[in-house]
């Protein structure tokens, strides 16, 4: 009897201290809107969600909304790991740089959301990047008044401290990169993107998965301008934009994707996204693209919800290019450069069926899902510019 009166107190009391308990700042800050699904978001963190509350009381009220984008949009693995004082200072950084150079009064406030602020640019480890390139960059780029003169004030730096070297196949954070010195396209990439959005400038990462006339891949950098999106070599350094030894291969590549956190933009091409990431179709800035549409079906009906892969030859093989999924109608649509592709389907009975794509001149390909092929009679490989 005395236990379960015991227990009953104890019980009030918890739940008194409960209700007594103050809602967290960003109650006050944010927009109630928002409230529920931030909520939700930090409940995904388990045991570190009450260290990133602490991000909001180490950031000035006015950039609380910019904490909260972060935290939206990362990926759910960095909620675990991400700390308040990575958060805090980003936001401050991002914003305190965007006050004092000449050159970030231009820039958009939905690409400075989407292209300056995020805490990584692609798969490597979460670094607190921008205390070391601020102060190493800062003096070069001050008196910049252009995005694209700080672009290439800043790839001067890096094509200074880092070459190209293949490294393991697991991306390396900038400081890794600048400890060794070298690093794969990726990592620099990666190195020369950070060190861009730590000077406000806004940066994404571009790439081709293969390409259609030589062995191998490749990734770069492409840069917002008021001009519109410049593409650079990173640690590469170049006297102007959209200026690379890759210049002229890419005017010849099958698909170039670039990605960013967050939803695809209006004017924005979307090649495929995911909750929180997606990935832009940007072929078209680099050379003639055309549509390659494909419609899959099964004895007459349409076959939906079915994933196509487009295939390429590179280092003796077809390589997976790239994956689009059909409509309610069974089709399915992706912008393509100048290639021949394997177009096909998987399951238990696969149908591949080898094609010329020749922009600008759109291209229908019909699919049967119980129709098996045998696509490598007469097959080759050209290349021809």
């Amino acid at each position: 009897m005395h236990r379960t009166v015991l227990l009953l107190v104890f019980t009030f009391l918890f739940a008194s201290c409960s209700l007594l308990r103050p809602p967290p700042l960003w109650h006050n800050t944010l927009p109630e809107e928002s409230h529920q699904s931030l909520a939700a978001r930090l409940s995904q963190a388990g045991n570190n969600s009450v260290q990133l509350e602490e991000a909001f009381e180490r950031t000035p009220q006015s950039l609380h909304p910019y904490v909260a984008l972060l935290l939206e949009r990362m990926p759910t693995v960095d909620l675990a790991f991400c700390s308040p004082e990575l958060l805090s200072r980003t936001v401050i950084l991002a914003d305190s740089l965007r006050r004092i150079l000449p050159y970030a009064a231009a820039i958009p406030e939905n690409i400075f959301q989407d292209y300056v602020l995020p805490l990584r640019v692609s798969q490597e480890p979460l670094e607190d990047f921008r205390p070391f390139f601020i102060a190493e960059l800062l003096p070069l780029v001050k008196d910049c008044t252009t995005v694209e003169g700080a672009t290439v004030a800043v790839n001067r730096y890096c094509g200074s401290k880092v070459r190209f070297q293949s490294t393991q196949s697991r991306d390396q954070g900038p400081f890794e990169t600048l400890k060794s010195g070298y690093g794969r396209c990726e990592e620099m990439m990666i190195f020369f993107s950070d060190a861009c959005r730590a000077l406000c400038i806004p940066a994404r990462e571009a790439w081709t998965p293969w390409w259609p006339y030589q062995d191998n891949n490749h990734a770069w950098t492409e840069v917002w301008t008021p001009d519109g999106w410049k593409y650079t070599g990173a640690c590469e350094p170049r006297d102007r934009l959209n200026e690379a030894w890759f210049s002229e291969p890419v005017k010849r590549a099958a698909l170039v994707i670039a990605s960013k956190q967050g939803a695809a933009a209006s004017g924005e091409i979307l090649y495929r996204k995911s909750e929180r990431h997606s990935l832009l179709n940007v072929t078209a800035n680099y050379t003639t693209v055309a549509p390659l549409n494909v419609t899959l079906m099964e004895s007459g009906n349409p076959v939906a919800e079915r994933d196509v892969v487009i295939s390429i030859f590179n280092f003796g093989s077809l390589r997976p290019l790239a994956k689009i999924t059909t409509d309610s109608l069974g089709a399915a649509s992706i912008d393509l450069g100048k290639g021949d592709y394997a177009v096909s389907f998987a399951g238990n009975q696969p149908n591949l069926v080898i094609v010329e794509h020749h922009p600008p001149d759109a291209l229908k390909v019909d699919l049967e899902l119980t129709r098996p092929s045998t696509p490598l009679d007469g097959f080759w490989l050209r290349c021809d510019p």
